[in-house]
């Protein structure tokens, strides 16, 4: 197993700055590695342990994931936690050296390997969990943010929930109201459809809340493979039960939560809160699942944890509010959309150099400011034929932040403490943890 204290493969990932992307971006960022380093080759990987083909990129480095074919695979449990960075990450186990059962020596005992993945972008929710359950990048399934500018509905929209993203418009439902069919926002096959028509089966778990989430209802359109949980010891209980469902079975098990995300935006992603709500999960992940289940379950199967992003401190006192920048508003002809930390600017005709200048001159102390056909070409997103509607959605100018600065259209009572979007290390490094069962 590569050492969890190990910092060279995170130095090595961040000292490579590969192709045009790698000049465009400011030195402080990310390259997002789509060529193999990134958490958008997970499907393919998964694909590659059961002999399967999903999507076209190509999977993470083999060294990852060879090994743990050795003697066939049946199955893959793919545990995704929502906003576990990798160095926050190795902080909490770290924080748990101390017990006698710690994270450390079990996952060594499992012969589990450990390397750093970059994030999507942008390293948001959205965008990744779409390339998890489509196999393409953000540019191809075209949910390029959290919130978008639709052209189809004429609003910007929140894509976890298909509602209005800006008040008064935030009340309106985009699919009760008939404005959106879900199913049908993303062409093409899903993970789950590439899997079945391989003869493979697909169980995904959610939480009760998102199970039937806009961005839910339009990964997945095969309403039996996806199964809610009520609590984190439901699913726990879930989990377990379809592994042992599945024991003579050859497929796909995930399971999804969304507790460490919510935790850093309330929190902050230094919280010690984070380390507790990591040895509630993992150590109960360990002994009420890993632990107990049947020689059958355990057989052939491999177990993958990544993470869809991190997190960073934003504090209230790096939050900019364009209603205090006049000037750069009304060169806009849309509200802002794409993320706090990572916000897409559709610009007026004629006024693209007047916004550019203005967003480098009096906010560039706080964002990298890109071209957004510059960012497409450099493969900001992804090298993907473009899904139909993604160059609408993407504005005319990109803005990157720095630190732990964030772009808000107003003052706001209440903000998030921790934030994600950009591509600094703590938010757009991700883990890959992998072992073999049995």
């Amino acid at each position: 197993m590569t050492p969890l204290d190990d910092s060279a493969a995170l130095s090595a990932l961040l000292a490579e700055r590969p192709g045009t992307l790698g000049d465009l971006l400011a030195p402080g960022f990310i390259v997002p590695r789509y060529d193999g380093r990134s958490v958008a080759n997970v499907p393919a990987t998964v694909g590659a342990l059961l002999g399967a083909q999903i999507g076209e990129l190509a999977t993470v480095p083999e060294a990852l994931w060879h090994p743990l074919s050795a003697g066939g695979v049946d199955r893959v449990v793919l545990l995704v936690v929502d906003a576990l960075g990798y160095r926050r990450f190795v902080r909490a186990i770290e924080a748990g050296d101390g017990d006698d059962d710690g994270d450390r020596a079990w996952l060594a005992a499992q012969g589990a390997t450990l390397a750093p993945l970059t994030a999507v972008f942008p390293s948001t929710t959205a965008a990744t969990i779409a390339t998890l359950w489509t196999g393409r990048t953000p540019i191809s399934h075209g949910i390029v943010g959290y919130q978008l500018w639709l052209r189809e509905v004429g609003l910007v929209a929140n894509m976890l929930r298909l509602r209005g993203a800006h008040k008064p418009a935030a009340i309106v439902d985009l699919v009760r109201s008939g404005a959106l069919q879900p199913r049908k926002m993303i062409p093409g096959r899903g993970v789950v459809e590439q899997l079945q028509k391989q003869q493979l089966r697909c169980v995904h778990l959610l939480g009760l809340g998102i199970k039937d989430s806009g961005l839910s209802t339009m990964l997945f359109r095969t309403p039996e493979a996806v199964r809610g949980y009520a609590s984190i010891g439901d699913s726990l209980t879930v989990l377990r039960d379809t592994m042992e469902s599945m024991a003579q079975q050859r497929g796909l098990i995930a399971a999804y939560w969304d507790g460490f995300d919510l935790l850093q935006h309330e929190r902050g992603p230094d919280s010690e809160a984070f380390d507790d709500e990591w040895a509630m999960l993992f150590g109960a992940l360990r002994r009420r699942v890993f632990d107990r289940l049947t020689t059958a379950a355990r057989l052939r199967t491999v177990v993958i944890l990544i993470a869809d992003h991190g997190q960073t401190p934003t504090p209230p006192n790096l939050t900019i509010h364009l209603s205090e920048h006049p000037q750069l508003a009304q060169t806009l002809t849309l509200p802002l959309s794409g993320e706090a930390r990572a916000r897409y600017l559709h610009v007026r005709n004629g006024a693209l150099s007047d916004a550019r200048a203005y967003a480098q001159e009096r906010l560039g102390h706080a964002f990298q400011v890109i071209d957004a056909d510059e960012a497409l070409s450099a493969g900001l997103w992804g090298h993907e034929p473009p899904h139909p509607e993604a160059r609408h959605r993407l504005g005319d100018l990109v803005l990157l932040a720095h630190a732990g600065h964030t772009l808000m259209p107003e003052p706001e009572n209440q903000r998030p403490i921790g934030r994600h979007g950009s591509l600094t290390v703590d938010e757009a490094v991700v883990p890959w943890l992998a072992w073999r069962l049995g």
